[in-house]
């Protein structure tokens, strides 16, 4: 509890701090995957568009990366 001059109330720390949520962070480091898909053959294109839309979306830069995979996915 504060005393002194100009003390008229009394400290309650961070128990009603003000202020609300602006945002969320992750750290993420270089190489580190932070998105991936698996589609059906024909929705190609439209998974790429996407990619790059997102990518324009996100603070920094970003490689994306094409794979192809043969056989059912576990």
């Amino acid at each position: 509890m504060a005393t002194g001059a100009g003390a008229d109330r009394m400290s309650t720390g961070m128990a009603k701090p003000f202020g609300k949520v602006v945002g969320a962070a992750a750290q993420i480091k270089e190489g580190q995957i932070i998105m991936d898909v698996y589609t059906v053959k024909g929705n190609e294109m439209k998974v790429k568009d996407a990619y790059d839309t997102a990518a324009r979306k996100l603070p920094g830069a970003y490689s994306i990366a094409y794979l192809k995979h043969e056989g059912p996915v576990i």
